[in-house]
């Protein structure tokens, strides 16, 4: 028969899908040697039998140790059969279930169940174990308040809860755990105030409270703790904290206090706490000057005292900082050698001065005010984009910057683990999209800020690239590491508890955070990736945890020549642009523009208010005006693209020799079209006047032509799109203006697209928008999908102007820039009221397609004019608006045509 321990070990065995056991009869002797597996990387089986009773006849396990062995399965209760079992240690396995209550009837010391999914709440007959001396359940999934009864576990040395989710507060009955030594609640729930019971612990050396959601101020009775050689306390909830009173504490190792709201000076009696080798006060509100007594710390390995409000900081070179200061210095008229040490770090070099714009100054322009950044990795290209390298080694209190384009500062140490890398790389695999930057990445203890350095102000588009590269993705405890962290972009929290694993649907796969608008008013941008002491911090190991992040991409959304946002720019392109192009139609419609002897001068003159290119320049330019490099045809000749010796694009009109002007009011204009210099409007590089040539040259604008630009951006802004055959040419004619008309109906009504206008259709909405303009009705024609969605003063300002511009007299059609000026506001519409009338249909869609003909071709002929006025008369004309003249109107059809 077998032993009762043999035939529980045999059912524990079975339960953890343990196959490396020899369970027999004589597996105890000799102390459990049967038992004992050496595996590497610290991994144990270990277990320990007494055969001390009945001269060596009777055995009995004492201790057991599986750890890191990745052991399945639920918690046995046949642990509790193991009645002389004092040590059960299960670390680091894949261990499920809740705590049996059979463990009350065995004397377990210590009981570690840390790095497994043990879940539920702490059951309260835990407490009933009156032998236990160590209680660890760090990094499990296990919640709800802490029992009051744990604090009758008088003889309890360590107790640490780090990594749960436990709720409410510390119980008060803990005041009586005055043989604790141990003491870890980092990353839970736990709130209220730090309690005043910290006082009785006095033989406590080590206390953990980062992360949790409990309040200051830190309890006076903390003096108490003369023993303390380790003390953590992190992110509490207060407007300001004293300083705590820890003069009496010699053997203190460790001190962090770090984002608790200190404020204050630095105490002197820091100086003489002579056992301190790590500070850490980083990211409260310290102020005055840095204690000398500090550099009298020769022990001290690690100082941070960044991110707080010093008056004074040591003079040293950024890149070789012994204490981490970064963002510590107030002041930003002192110490500039250490422009690192000031807050946000300002940019230190003076501002570019202006270039004329070229291809290349705008590449270089469009690099130094965009940052790729691959986060712990090598330079490499991806999505058309060189990303940076970022592979310096990184420390417990490191800064770099990258000649001054971008910065990182990265902090802390890792508990636990000293020689934990500042750069990780992929062990398990990966399952990712795109670029190769995922296979390392960037991480720190606890902060981890980024800058992008001396940027011109506005706005940007900020992308962050994550990939979960150190857990791994199967039923192993490698894979139940929660890395939890804050994301902060320009002092704002954009981001709290963001977790790649669960924001990514698993590891080793990639998941952006896009930022679409995000402000610089000074010159820096500031990403910050901050370690709240949340998640684990012992898997796979310790060690493992904090902020970790694989490339950062940072992009403007202005135009890199001038600063200002697409918006912006076309506000002012709109009005500046058509009062540019409204000054040569009228130098056009005077018959300004040509006929004369080019030579003069006035002409000559125009060297003093533009500049001037030999024709031999601008022939090699556009290649001797190839058709190839044709882009359009304008008013006044077609219009080339060119490229000038230096690299800038130009856009040279060649203005045809037909033209009739007079040359000093040509003059006179371009001199007014010249003194319109802005950074936002298309620039007049200047003139070129040789022979009978006469070129204007234009900085080149992508994406065709000024109208289709400057109206299709005014659209925009509306809310409406407009059809794309709207969008071609300078709308110089009335022909245009009907087009336009046309574009301004056809969008209030929402039948905006290139396949509607069959002339029946359009009569019909014409005719439609008569009887509801007479009855006062217009809206009615408002696309109904955009229910009220819309300024119905915009919209009737619209419908108005588009009756007047598709009037079927052209000579009662407004100018082009009367209609911009009336779609702007500056000037009422006053539509006329055409009376409509059902017999004369067909003689209308005879006239609405030679008005369309002439629109699409801008064809024009005097006879197709007067045949065209013609039969727009009679009774389509209301009264009150005919009162012009037959002889008005020959008049007019003999002018040069709009």
């Amino acid at each position: 028969m077998l032993s009762s321990y043999v035939q529980s070990l045999k059912n524990i065995s079975s339960k953890l899908n343990i196959n490396f056991w020899n369970v027999s009869q004589s597996a105890c002797t000799n102390g459990g040697v049967g038992f004992n597996v050496n595996f590497s990387g610290g991994f144990v089986s270990n277990v320990t039998c007494n055969c001390t009773e009945s001269d060596n006849t009777v055995c009995h396990v004492t201790n057991i140790q599986l750890k890191g062995l990745n052991l399945t399965g639920a918690l046995p209760s046949e642990f509790g059969d193991l009645s002389h079992l004092v040590e059960l240690d299960l670390s680091r396995n894949y261990i499920s279930g809740t705590i049996p209550s059979g463990f009350t009837q065995i004397p377990l010391v210590t009981l570690s169940l840390l790095g497994n999914r043990i879940n539920g709440s702490i059951p309260e007959y835990v407490a009933d174990i009156s032998t236990l001396q160590e209680l660890i359940l760090e990094d499990n999934y296990m919640g709800g308040p802490i029992p009051e009864k744990l604090g009758n576990l008088s003889s309890l040395r360590r107790l640490l809860l780090t990594a749960n989710n436990f709720t409410g507060s510390i119980p008060d009955t803990f005041g009586n755990l005055t043989n604790l030594q141990d003491f870890r609640i980092d990353g839970s729930q736990l709130s209220g105030r730090i309690p005043d019971l910290i006082g009785n612990w006095t033989n406590i050396t080590r206390l953990d409270m980062q992360g949790t959601n409990m309040e200051g101020p830190i309890p006076s009775t903390i003096s108490k703790l003369k023993k303390l050689e380790e003390l953590r306390i992190s992110d509490l909830n207060a407007s300001s904290v004293t300083f705590p009173d820890l003069q009496n504490m010699k053997s203190l190792l460790r001190l962090m206090l770090r984002n608790c709201s200190l404020t204050g000076s630095i105490p002197d009696y820091i100086g003489d706490l002579t056992s301190l080798n790590t500070l850490d006060l980083s990211f409260n509100k310290l102020s005055g000057e840095i204690s000398g007594s500090l550099e009298s710390l020769s022990q001290l390995s690690y100082i941070d005292l960044s991110y707080n409000n010093f008056s004074n900081a040591p003079q040293s070179s950024c890149d070789q900082l012994t204490v981490n200061l970064a963002s510590a210095y107030s002041s930003s008229d002192s110490n500039s050698n250490s422009w690192c040490l000031q807050q946000e770090l300002p940019c230190s070099t003076t501002p570019k001065r202006k270039y004329r714009m070229t291809t290349q100054i705008y590449v270089n322009l469009q690099e130094k005010y965009s940052l790729f950044i691959n986060c712990g990795g090598g330079k490499m290209s991806y999505d058309g984009h060189e990303y940076e390298e970022d592979l310096t080694a990184g420390g417990p209190s490191n800064f770099y910057s990258s000649s001054q384009k971008w910065a990182y500062s990265s902090t802390g140490t890792y508990m636990g683990n000293d020689k934990a890398n500042f750069i990780a790389s992929n062990s398990f695999g990966l399952n990712v999209s795109g670029a190769e930057f995922y296979k390392s990445a960037r991480l720190a203890p606890i902060s981890l800020k980024y800058y992008g350095l001396c940027l011109r102000k506005g706005s940007y588009r900020l992308r962050l690239h994550f990939a979960e590269i150190m857990y791994s993705d199967d039923d192993s405890f490698s894979s139940l590491g929660r890395r939890i962290f804050d994301v902060s972009i320009q002092g704002q929290v954009v981001f709290k508890d963001f977790n790649i694993v669960e924001q990514a649907n698993g590891v080793g796969k990639n998941v952006t955070l896009d930022f679409p608008d995000i402000r610089v008013n000074d010159s820096t941008l500031v990403i910050h990736l901050y370690w709240a002491g949340k998640g684990t911090t012992a898997i796979p190991d310790r060690g493992v945890y904090g902020p970790l992040i694989s490339a950062i991409s940072v992009t403007p959304n202005f135009h890199v020549s001038t600063g200002l946002s697409a918006g912006v720019i076309a506000g002012i392109v709109i009005a500046s642009c058509v009062l540019l192009a409204l000054i040569l139609v009228f130098l056009r419609v005077k018959g300004y523009l040509g006929g004369k002897d080019l030579e003069d001068k006035e002409l000559r003159g125009l060297e003093l208010q533009t500049g001037y290119f030999t024709l031999k320049q601008i022939k090699a330019a556009t290649r001797n005006f190839d058709p190839a490099n044709k882009i359009g045809e304008g008013g006044f000749g077609p219009v080339y693209k060119g490229v000038l010796y230096d690299g800038s694009v130009i856009a040279v009109k060649q203005l045809s020799s037909k033209s009739k002007q007079g040359n000093r009011e040509f003059v006179n204009e371009i001199g007014m079209i010249s003194a319109l210099q802005h950074p936002n409007l298309v620039r007049l590089y200047g003139c070129c006047i040789e022979g009978n040539q006469l070129l204007l040259i234009y900085e080149y604008m992508e994406n065709n032509c000024l109208a289709r630009a400057l109206f299709g951006t005014y659209f925009t802004k509306l809310g409406y799109m407009a059809p794309e055959y709207a969008m071609r040419g300078y709308l110089t004619d009335k022909a245009d203006v009907y087009s336009f008309g046309v574009v301004l109906l056809e969008i209030v009504s929402g039948k905006s697209n290139t396949n509607y206008r069959p002339k029946e259709e359009f009569v019909y909405l014409l005719d439609w928008a008569y009887v509801l303009q007479e009855q006062g009705n217009l809206l009615e024609l408002v696309d109904p999908s955009l229910g009220s969605k819309y300024s119905e003063e915009e919209a009737l300002r619209m419908l108005n102007l588009a009756l007047l511009c598709t009037n079927p007299s052209p000579t009662l059609r407004p100018s082009m820039s009367s209609a911009v000026s009336m779609l702007d506001g500056h000037i009422p519409v006053r539509a006329p009221i055409v009376k409509r009338s059902l017999e004369s249909e067909e003689m209308r869609f005879k006239s609405f397609q030679v008005i369309s003909h002439e629109s699409q071709t801008h064809v024009t002929a005097f006879s197709e004019d007067s045949q065209m006025q013609k039969s727009m008369s009679g009774p389509w004309i209301h009264s009150s608006i005919s009162s012009q003249t037959e002889e008005e109107t020959r008049k007019d059809s003999r002018s040069p045509r709009n």
